[in-house]
Protein backbone atom coordinates (compact mmCIF):
# COMPACT_ATOMS: atom_id res chain seq x y z
CA UNK A 1 0.00 0.00 0.00
CA UNK A 2 1.40 3.48 -0.40
CA UNK A 3 0.70 6.93 0.74
CA UNK A 4 -0.10 10.23 -0.46
CA UNK A 5 1.13 13.26 0.70
CA UNK A 6 -0.21 16.60 -0.01
CA UNK A 7 2.52 19.18 -0.61
CA UNK A 8 3.51 22.69 -2.52
CA UNK A 9 4.82 21.82 -5.61
CA UNK A 10 8.95 22.77 -6.61
CA UNK A 11 10.78 23.62 -9.15
CA UNK A 12 12.24 20.15 -9.56
CA UNK A 13 8.45 18.75 -9.94
CA UNK A 14 8.04 20.16 -13.41
CA UNK A 15 7.81 17.33 -15.61
CA UNK A 16 6.22 15.39 -13.48
CA UNK A 17 3.39 18.46 -13.52
CA UNK A 18 3.21 18.86 -16.83
CA UNK A 19 2.41 14.86 -17.55
CA UNK A 20 -0.34 15.93 -15.09
CA UNK A 21 -1.86 18.26 -17.07
CA UNK A 22 -1.45 15.73 -20.29
CA UNK A 23 -3.59 13.70 -17.94
CA UNK A 24 -5.93 16.48 -17.69
CA UNK A 25 -5.94 17.26 -21.40
CA UNK A 26 -6.56 13.40 -22.19
CA UNK A 27 -9.64 13.59 -19.76
CA UNK A 28 -10.87 16.68 -21.07
CA UNK A 29 -10.87 16.34 -25.14
CA UNK A 30 -12.42 13.52 -25.61
CA UNK A 31 -15.92 15.26 -24.86
CA UNK A 32 -14.88 18.36 -26.30
CA UNK A 33 -12.04 18.80 -28.50
CA UNK A 34 -11.90 22.37 -27.67
CA UNK A 35 -9.69 21.22 -24.61
CA UNK A 36 -6.99 19.54 -26.61
CA UNK A 37 -3.84 21.30 -26.21
CA UNK A 38 -2.08 23.51 -28.94
CA UNK A 39 0.76 23.08 -30.72
CA UNK A 40 3.67 24.01 -27.84
CA UNK A 41 1.51 23.95 -25.06
CA UNK A 42 3.37 21.85 -22.76
CA UNK A 43 6.42 23.94 -23.10
CA UNK A 44 4.32 26.79 -22.45
CA UNK A 45 3.16 25.42 -19.33
CA UNK A 46 5.82 24.63 -17.90
CA UNK A 47 7.58 27.88 -18.16
CA UNK A 48 4.76 29.64 -17.22
CA UNK A 49 4.90 27.28 -13.39
CA UNK A 50 8.37 27.98 -13.37
CA UNK A 51 8.75 31.50 -14.23
CA UNK A 52 4.80 32.58 -12.34
CA UNK A 53 4.09 29.81 -9.71
CA UNK A 54 6.97 28.49 -8.03
CA UNK A 55 7.31 30.54 -4.73
CA UNK A 56 4.39 33.48 -5.67
CA UNK A 57 2.87 35.64 -3.45
CA UNK A 58 -0.13 35.27 -5.66
CA UNK A 59 -0.51 31.38 -7.00
CA UNK A 60 0.37 28.38 -5.38
CA UNK A 61 0.42 24.36 -6.97
CA UNK A 62 -0.49 21.87 -4.77
CA UNK A 63 0.54 18.25 -5.52
CA UNK A 64 -0.30 14.68 -4.04
CA UNK A 65 2.51 12.89 -3.91
CA UNK A 66 2.36 8.69 -4.11
CA UNK A 67 5.23 7.10 -2.26
CA UNK A 68 4.71 4.34 -4.99
CA UNK A 69 3.63 6.53 -7.99
CA UNK A 70 5.07 9.87 -7.85
CA UNK A 71 2.42 12.88 -8.42
CA UNK A 72 -0.87 11.60 -9.08
CA UNK A 73 -2.59 14.93 -8.30
CA UNK A 74 -2.39 18.59 -8.54
CA UNK A 75 -4.96 21.97 -8.25
CA UNK A 76 -3.64 25.43 -8.78
CA UNK A 77 -4.90 28.47 -7.03
CA UNK A 78 -4.49 31.78 -7.60
CA UNK A 79 -5.52 35.39 -5.44
CA UNK A 80 -8.30 37.19 -8.66
CA UNK A 81 -9.06 41.07 -7.99
CA UNK A 82 -11.87 41.92 -6.90
CA UNK A 83 -14.75 43.99 -9.38
CA UNK A 84 -14.14 47.77 -9.87
CA UNK A 85 -17.68 48.61 -9.42
CA UNK A 86 -19.28 45.29 -7.69
CA UNK A 87 -18.29 44.92 -4.09
CA UNK A 88 -17.32 41.57 -5.50
CA UNK A 89 -13.61 41.36 -3.29
CA UNK A 90 -10.07 39.73 -3.82
CA UNK A 91 -10.87 36.24 -3.53
CA UNK A 92 -9.04 32.66 -4.84
CA UNK A 93 -10.05 30.69 -7.62
CA UNK A 94 -8.94 27.37 -9.00
CA UNK A 95 -7.97 26.30 -11.92
CA UNK A 96 -6.80 22.57 -13.05
CA UNK A 97 -7.49 20.22 -10.53
CA UNK A 98 -6.72 16.82 -11.65
CA UNK A 99 -6.19 12.96 -10.17
CA UNK A 100 -5.00 10.27 -11.61
CA UNK A 101 -6.88 7.65 -12.92
CA UNK A 102 -6.82 4.90 -10.47
CA UNK A 103 -5.98 7.11 -8.24
CA UNK A 104 -9.44 8.66 -7.96
CA UNK A 105 -12.80 8.08 -5.04
CA UNK A 106 -9.69 7.73 -2.64
CA UNK A 107 -10.36 11.28 -1.23
CA UNK A 108 -7.05 12.81 -3.10
CA UNK A 109 -8.91 15.20 -4.78
CA UNK A 110 -10.55 16.47 -1.57
CA UNK A 111 -7.16 16.72 0.22
CA UNK A 112 -5.80 18.61 -2.40
CA UNK A 113 -8.66 21.25 -2.37
CA UNK A 114 -8.36 21.63 1.88
CA UNK A 115 -5.02 22.62 0.79
CA UNK A 116 -5.67 25.13 -1.12
CA UNK A 117 -8.58 26.37 0.88
CA UNK A 118 -5.61 26.18 3.79
CA UNK A 119 -3.64 28.31 1.69
CA UNK A 120 -6.34 31.34 0.84
CA UNK A 121 -7.29 31.19 4.51
CA UNK A 122 -3.60 32.15 5.15
CA UNK A 123 -3.89 34.70 2.56
CA UNK A 124 -7.03 36.36 4.13
CA UNK A 125 -9.27 35.66 1.56
CA UNK A 126 -12.93 35.47 2.00
CA UNK A 127 -13.82 33.11 -0.68
CA UNK A 128 -12.94 30.98 -4.05
CA UNK A 129 -14.37 29.96 -6.98
CA UNK A 130 -13.56 26.83 -9.17
CA UNK A 131 -15.41 26.57 -13.04
CA UNK A 132 -17.05 23.39 -13.54
CA UNK A 133 -17.28 21.89 -17.40
CA UNK A 134 -20.98 21.38 -17.31
CA UNK A 135 -20.31 17.95 -19.32
CA UNK A 136 -19.03 16.82 -16.05
CA UNK A 137 -21.93 16.73 -13.57
CA UNK A 138 -19.96 13.84 -11.37
CA UNK A 139 -17.32 16.62 -11.01
CA UNK A 140 -20.40 19.05 -9.77
CA UNK A 141 -21.32 16.69 -7.23
CA UNK A 142 -18.35 16.11 -5.66
CA UNK A 143 -17.89 20.02 -5.50
CA UNK A 144 -21.47 20.22 -3.54
CA UNK A 145 -20.12 17.53 -1.34
CA UNK A 146 -17.11 19.50 -0.19
CA UNK A 147 -19.59 22.13 0.20
CA UNK A 148 -19.43 24.12 -2.63
CA UNK A 149 -22.78 26.00 -3.79
CA UNK A 150 -23.40 27.41 -7.69
CA UNK A 151 -22.64 31.12 -7.98
CA UNK A 152 -22.58 31.54 -11.68
CA UNK A 153 -23.92 30.18 -14.85
CA UNK A 154 -21.17 30.56 -17.90
CA UNK A 155 -23.51 30.56 -21.10
CA UNK A 156 -22.14 30.53 -24.85
CA UNK A 157 -22.94 29.88 -28.48
CA UNK A 158 -21.07 28.81 -31.44
CA UNK A 159 -21.18 31.20 -34.25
Amino acid sequence: MSDVTIRRARAEDADEIVDLWKGFVSFLSPEDPRYDARPGAYDKWREYFLKRMVDSAHAALFVAEDSQDGLVGVIECRIMGGHPVFKVSKHGQLFGHFVREGHRAKGIGAQLIEAAETWFREQDLPYYRINVLAFLPEVKRAYEEQGMTQAEWVMEKEL
